[in-house]
């Protein structure tokens, strides 16, 4: 950001006489005080806001974890309500403790998201949809918190419309969820208040950055919030109202794989939030986004499209490739940091040539350039050719 980094000893700090010390320690002040004039006291602004939704202090804000925010901001709702702060004993006597819904991770307490198998190839022109902020949408919009799910009242229970799917649960329908509201509140101001100032050309571009750090930042705010009421360490943590939210989640995500193939789209994969569709028209995406909001009541949004996708039959493995050329790699080892450079080296080259592919025929050609770039490797790792250095074989410890 600055264009400026810590000064590099060539010597152990210790090893620093007094006005060393004091000129490095001096640097380092000089750094801070930097970063809180940024782009006119930007960082400072946020930690003021950030202290006002936490209602904590600057020193805590910048010394704790998200979770402590949001802990901090959930007690403080539950005394300005009047409520008692429950005990996680309390919650899990009033409300079921073990999972209804089986966990398909192993070490996880339940269920969680449902993953679409992807289809495996190469698909020009695909669309993905994403669900904005899906599980605080959720939460916000059935109503889903400590105290709603499961209520002792004999109408919610029997009532036909508040039923969780793949569950015996159900959500109370006289009172409102303190958790669900205040969620639902920051959600709502992000969505409704701050994200549309971002594209408002009317305000300036600093203010409108000022905007768009803040919608940022309140949308990992709340979906920290899901995640960590979702979390068994955290204190108001329910294991019903937990699965629940996953529980709609996945019912959100095959509701619109239905949708999808009823109105004549193929679905190539779907993870937690979101769906690949195959080269569906603008009015098929603007059909899925209307049915989503009327029917779901979850904001569906055209996340991206890609010129084309690369789909392995492995979850979470896939290349994309945009219009302008610009590449997006999920999952893929070639990537990874510790990776050995000449593997890292030789997915960089590969990239380029999938980057500049524009169709089927396009992506034929790209096989013939890769198969030489692998070829060229195996020579060098055999000896036929040039080999690597020790360096360049070397994996990485993390």
């Amino acid at each position: 950001l600055l264009g400026v980094g810590k000064l590099d000893l060539s010597d152990n700090i210790s090893s620093l006489n007094y006005f060393e010390l004091a000129h490095y320690c001096w640097l380092d002040a000089n750094l801070v005080l930097q970063f809180t004039e940024y782009e006119d006291k930007l960082l400072l602004r946020l930690m003021a806001l950030l202290m006002r939704i936490s209602r904590m202090s600057m020193e805590e804000v910048t010394r704790f974890y998200i979770s402590s925010w949001i802990q901090s901001l959930f007690r403080q709702e539950h005394r300005s309500k009047g409520f008692l702060i429950p005990r996680r004993v309390d919650i899990d006597t009033m409300k079921q403790p073990d999972a209804q819904t089986e966990a398909m991770i192993g070490g996880k307490a339940f269920k969680g998201a449902i993953v679409i198998e992807p289809v495996a190839g190469v698909h020009f022109n695909a669309t993905v949809l994403d669900f904005a902020s899906l599980y605080p949408t959720i939460m916000k919009e059935h109503n889903i918190s400590y105290e709603t799910i499961d209520c002792s009242h004999d109408e919610c229970r029997t009532a036909g419309d508040n039923k969780v799917p793949e569950t015996d649960h159900w959500i109370c329908k006289k009172r409102n969820g303190m958790i669900s509201q205040t969620i639902g509140f920051f959600r709502d101001t992000r969505v409704n208040w701050f994200k549309p100032k971002v594209k408002d050309k009317s305000l300036s571009e600093e203010t409108r950055n000022w905007y768009s750090v803040v919608e940022k930042a309140l949308k990992v705010f709340i979906n920290a919030s899901y995640g960590v009421t979702g979390a068994q360490h955290f204190e108001l943590f329910c294991m019903p109202a937990a699965e629940s939210v996953t529980a709609f989640g996945r019912d959100a995500i095959i509701r619109t794989k239905e949708k999808s193939e009823e109105m004549g789209i193929t679905v190539l994969y779907g993870d937690t939030d979101s769906v690949f569709l195959d080269n569906p028209s603008k009015e098929q995406q603007e059909e899925l986004v209307k049915w989503s909001s009327e029917v779901l009541g979850i904001d569906l949004e055209v996340e991206k499209t890609y010129k084309y996708v690369a789909l392995s039959d492995r979850k979470k493995n896939y290349i994309g490739i945009y219009k302008d050329g610009r590449v997006e790699v999920k999952g893929l080892s070639g990537k990874k940091r510790n990776t050995p450079d000449y593997a890292q080296e030789a997915f960089r080259k590969m990239l380029e040539v999938l980057s500049r592919v524009n169709d089927p025929d396009g992506f034929e050609a790209a096989k013939d350039e890769i198969r030489e770039i692998v070829n060229c490797v195996i020579d060098r790792l055999e000896g036929k050719a040039e080999p690597y250095s020790p360096e360049e074989l070397a994996f990485r410890i993390q």
